[in-house]
């Protein structure tokens, strides 16, 4: 860590300083001998080159870019504040401001604004770009295994992983830095205030929490400190800060960004008034806020990662009891009090300074290396993992998964959707390519992935003695075949239901259409009697056929067979008429009507129903366009 400079370094930064200003504020132009004039160019385009002589990637350029805009936002802010005097210092400020405004803003032709345009066009290169798939499904009905760029992971070695951070975890934590003793700060719920930005406050000081307020409990000058020992506890305290920082990288749903989970605080600051650590009921959550449009919407983004429950427990207990101890050991250590105000802030502790995304990568090699056979690193993490929880789809029924719409797991990774098909986890079912949410959402995506790497999950509240893997009990097969399902079957799912929906409704329309047109084309036919209304047509037109002749010219209307003219004067019209109207003149005996002839063998619906749409299309070869078209019409018939 660098401490408080001396003479030496304060004159060598400040030499530092003049040179990028004077590089960042000289108008470079071509020439007939210089191409690329500009020094800050010709560093980005050697920057460029890879090892064997080919280009960067544009996704890796825009990083490089995104550095030299910062620095010399930077080196810009140092000169404004250099010339600002004791007097007068907004007008100074204003003013030193408004002559250096040119060289850090866009819409010209000098050194920063052009960067700015190659960030865009590097940008949009890369937006527009789809990555090739890095991961090729072996396992594809469990989804269980997958080779990423040829490494063979099996989802139960990342659960061995785990299980041995896990036993790790609780021994370094017993044995190196509680050293034996029975220490606990016993709590049944933690009582925490979100919207609270006042300076320094976390759960931990809360007065509503009198579990935590004896963290005093050690005074350095009433004793005489081992400074060696100290030292050596500082670093396996450093040790149990690693494997909680691996186990919130790898366990709290989507994966953080390394930088900003490196640098989480656990108490509001001057400098920083949202804290990093909260409690919501029973989640112990990191709440991360960086996004990838920060930088373009000026607005951070709240997105909790919800820790397992032995995490989160042993997390507590460390803030409780050993940071307390552990800032007392950095005063008596380190000479600098930064040291210590790294103890008094900040959650994850590499001894003397911070971690960084390289320590964070280093740890995740070291156990995933005996498991997997490879280094499986910051960045191949969040490929395998997102393509495992696409698959595994732990809490998003309800999120709907398009490019244009964010979904939770998205947003916890810090990117959107969008983002992530074109980019992360790629396999070769991704090929054909495919806001704020509410608060537990974020925190059942979060416990769906726990669960299914069989650890316990956020919420439980338990003790970690009784949190530990081996404990864990999976969710009945049924809740856990629903939750796995994965973007092929949804499909199919989606597809076979509005198929279903479509064909229901078809023949609800369909019904009365055709049911009268197989009426009419039957009747036309001779092939059924008169229905009852064409019957009682019949009636009232002979009563004023009747009622027209008159009682004394009776019209004698022989019915055209027996049994329709009984059936006539058998019903209650019948009698009616009967009496309204005159007798008609005996008949001569009619012979008895011949047999009915024997009815047809039963047919098939659906031939019969092919059979009637023949008819009414008119067409002989006419067959069947789809299997829901066969059951619209056998439906029909039936």
């Amino acid at each position: 860590m660098l401490q408080e400079p001396a003479p030496e370094q304060s004159h060598i930064l400040a030499q530092l300083h003049a040179m990028l200003l004077k590089v960042w504020t000289t108008p470079w132009s071509k020439s007939k001998y210089h191409i690329i004039p500009d020094p800050t160019e010709s560093c980005l385009a050697l920057l460029t080159l890879n090892w064997d002589g080919s280009f960067k990637s544009t996704k890796e350029v825009t990083t490089l870019i995104a550095k030299f805009e910062y620095c010399m936002r930077l080196t810009f802010l140092r000169e404004i504040r250099a010339h600002a005097s004791a007097g007068d210092i907004e007008v100074d400020e204003e003013a030193a401001c408004d002559a250096l405004q040119p060289w850090f803003t866009e819409k010209n032709y000098l050194t920063f604004a052009r960067l700015c345009s190659l960030q865009h066009r590097a940008s949009a290169i890369s937006f527009g770009t789809m990555a090739l798939p890095s991961i090729w499904w072996t396992d594809m009905e469990a989804w269980s295994t997958l080779s990423f760029k040829g490494n063979h992971v099996a989802f139960t070695d990342i659960c061995k992983i785990f299980k041995d951070v896990e036993e790790v975890l609780v021994a370094t934590w017993e044995n190196k830095v509680l050293k034996g003793l029975e220490l606990r700060a016993d709590y049944e719920q933690v009582v925490d205030d979100p919207s609270n930005k006042d300076v320094g406050y976390s759960f931990l000081f809360d007065p509503r929490n009198s579990c935590f307020q004896d963290r005093a409990c050690l005074r350095e000058d009433k004793l005489v400190w081992n400074r060696a020992a100290l030292c050596g506890w500082l670093q396996d305290y450093a040790e149990l800060q690693k494997l909680l920082l691996m186990r919130a990288e790898m366990l709290s749903g989507a994966p953080s960004r390394g930088t900003e989970l490196t640098a989480m605080l656990y108490r509001n600051t001057q400098a920083r008034d949202t804290r990093n650590l909260m409690v919501f009921g029973k989640h112990v959550t990191l709440l991360g806020q960086y996004s990838k449009m920060s930088a373009l919407t000026c607005q951070d983004k709240l997105i909790p990662h919800a820790l397992d429950a032995l995490t989160g427990d042993i997390l507590i207990q460390n803030l409780a009891l050993a940071c307390p101890f552990a800032e007392i050991a950095a005063r008596i250590c380190f000479a600098d009090e930064e040291v210590s105000q790294l103890y008094h802030d900040h959650l994850f502790i590499n001894f003397d300074r911070l971690f960084t995304s390289n320590d964070l990568s280093m740890v995740m090699a070291k156990y995933s290396l005996p498991r997997v056979k490879f280094a499986m690193t910051i960045n191949p993490w969040q490929h395998i993992q997102t393509a495992w929880k696409r698959k595994f789809k732990c809490a998003m029924d309800d999120v709907v998964e398009m490019d244009m719409e964010d979904d939770v797991d998205a947003l916890q990774a810090g990117h959107s959707r969008a983002t992530e098909n074109r980019v992360y986890g790629l396999s070769m079912h991704s090929l054909a390519g495919a806001a704020e949410d509410i608060l537990p959402l974020f925190l059942q995506a979060s416990m769906g992935w726990q669960e299914r790497c069989q650890v316990m999950p956020s919420g439980s509240g338990l003790p970690y003695p009784r949190a530990r893997s081996h404990l864990f009990k999976a969710k009945p097969p049924a809740t856990a075949s629903s939750a796995m399902r994965n973007s092929s079957t949804d499909c199919a799912a989606d597809k076979d239901a509005m198929v279903e929906n479509i064909a229901n409704r078809v023949v609800e329309r369909l019904t009365p259409m055709l049911t009268n047109l197989m009426q009419a084309l039957t009747t036309a036919g001779g092939h059924s009697e008169p229905s009852a209304k064409a019957k009682g047509k019949q009636k009232e037109t002979g009563d004023e056929d009747a009622s027209a002749h008159g009682a004394n010219h009776p019209r004698v209307t022989p019915p055209p067979d027996s049994s329709a003219w009984e059936q006539d004067w058998s019903s209650d019209d019948g009698a009616a008429s009967q009496q309204s109207m005159p007798l008609p003149l005996p008949l001569p005996p009619s012979p008895s009507p011949p047999p009915p002839p024997p009815p047809p063998p039963p047919q098939d619906l659906s031939i019969l129903a092919l059979q009637k749409m023949q008819a009414l299309l008119q067409g002989d070869n006419i067959s069947w366009s789809s299997p829901q078209q066969k059951e619209a019409m056998t439906k029909i018939l039936g």
